[in-house]
């Protein structure tokens, strides 16, 4: 299915459903008193694995910390990690300020530092929905009229065709509808065969999305064998997964090549998707103009929940999908599944699923109340204020330990 059919099997609104503010309340003379950081023991080692680019990953279950701003009425919000050296700087910005003023200390805090920027804004968001008592994706519209969103799992492995093939069945089997593979195999006989073999073993009916990474110069020097791909073969490759219905092939080609990228685009009816590197609207609004990209790939942890949901509306405006880039597996990805819950070209969510030692469930595992996938391939949107989400408080900890483990964000 490509996005045209998606969107014209979607109930479309208009962006009412998606406004950016909310209502007026008495909550909205709460101030903000602190932002601190709360550590969290390792409660267990999962392993590591050799990815893709032959760089080390390291899974755990705890560890790290998260954010939490706090108000002169008790109420706390919870955001993603960020380091302790910028603390002084965002209280400086925030304390004695009201929570309700997205707009202004969204930009604010970007421009101290991007990634903190963003966690500090995701948990104001967990706030204001606890102080508003509604879960997020209903204070954003709730614009899928459905309290469940659809998870693709990501892989970063690159294992045999049949190997990854054989999982794919078992993933099926398990209720997952979508799975996402790295095509970077020395040829492209070989990356063919890879979806050749899922489309055997896992059949017509499941929908694969296939990531080239070609869009960061970064990879390339992780690794002396990466092998980039010109426009050729981008194009060969593009018109062979068209051919077995893949969902959408990311990042193909360089990333700022609009050019090609557009040109390759207008070439097939399969989405081509990108934009996980990419900030502010004047980017994503290049990518849109030039009909580069069917699918735009923010991530939250870059961009902050706001600039998303302008980014919704953007591309709705296009007819175009957003489906954002991995996030942090925990705070920040359950606010894209908010997001998600929201929006009527928001399909699925990016969960990274490298099963045994990778797998989902451990990222999300410093939760009481951890997004579970379902036998139909859904997860349940949390029916509590703000994010919905409560942390395990015996994981809790006064001491900093090892990073959370989840990996580098998958490019």
């Amino acid at each position: 299915m490509d996005r045209r059919q998606f969107l014209s099997n979607a109930v479309l609104v208009g962006t009412g459903s998606m406004f950016l503010g909310f209502r007026a309340s008495a909550a909205g003379r709460v101030k903000i008193t602190n932002v601190r950081l709360q550590y969290l023991k390792v409660e267990k080692e999962m392993g590591s694995f050799v990815d893709y680019v032959g760089r080390k990953r390291t899974y755990r279950v705890g560890g790290g910390s998260f954010c939490i701003v706090e108000t002169d009425a008790g109420v706390s919000g919870l955001g993603m990690a960020l380091p302790a050296a910028m603390l002084p700087q965002i209280n400086r910005l925030l304390v004695g300020k009201d929570p309700f003023d997205m707009e202004l200390y969204a930009e604010r805090l970007k421009a101290l530092n991007n990634r903190a920027g963003a966690a500090v804004e995701i948990a104001l968001w967990d706030l204001i929905g606890k102080l508003e008592n509604q879960p997020l994706y209903k204070m954003w519209g709730g614009g899928n009229g459905k309290d469940y969103v659809t998870p693709y799992s990501s892989h970063f492995l690159l294992d045999s065709p049949k190997e990854r093939g054989a999982l794919a069945a078992k993933l099926k089997a398990r209720g997952w509808k979508a799975m996402k593979v790295k095509a970077h195999y020395p040829t492209m006989k070989e990356d063919i065969a890879l979806v050749e073999e899922i489309r055997k073993q896992a059949g017509d009916d499941f929908t694969v999305m296939v990531d080239a990474n070609k869009a960061s110069l970064r990879i390339s020097a992780l690794l002396p064998t990466y092998v980039p791909w010109d426009y050729h073969r981008a194009y060969e490759t593009a018109k062979a997964y068209e051919a077995m219905n893949v969902f959408w092939l990311e990042e193909p080609l360089p990333r700022y090549d609009l050019r090609q990228l557009a040109e390759l685009n207008r070439s097939t009816s399969m989405n081509i998707a990108g934009g996980e590197e990419n900030e502010g609207l004047h980017e994503f609004k290049d990518m849109l103009d030039s009909g580069a990209f069917d699918v735009l790939q923010p991530e939250i942890q870059i961009t902050g929940a706001l600039e998303i949901r302008k980014l919704l509306v953007m591309a709705e405006a296009n007819y175009s999908l957003v489906v954002p880039h991995l996030g942090d597996g925990r705070f920040g990805t359950v606010c894209n599944m908010h997001m998600s819950g929201s929006a009527t070209n928001f399909p699925y969510i990016e969960m990274a699923n490298e099963q045994p030692i990778g797998g989902y469930e451990s990222s999300y595992a410093i939760f009481e109340n951890p997004p579970v996938v379902r036998a139909d391939g859904t997860i349940k949107l949390p029916d509590a204020p703000g994010l919905g989400l409560t942390v395990r408080k015996e994981l809790f900890t006064d001491q900093p330990s090892d990073p959370a483990g989840l990996g580098a964000p998958g490019e």
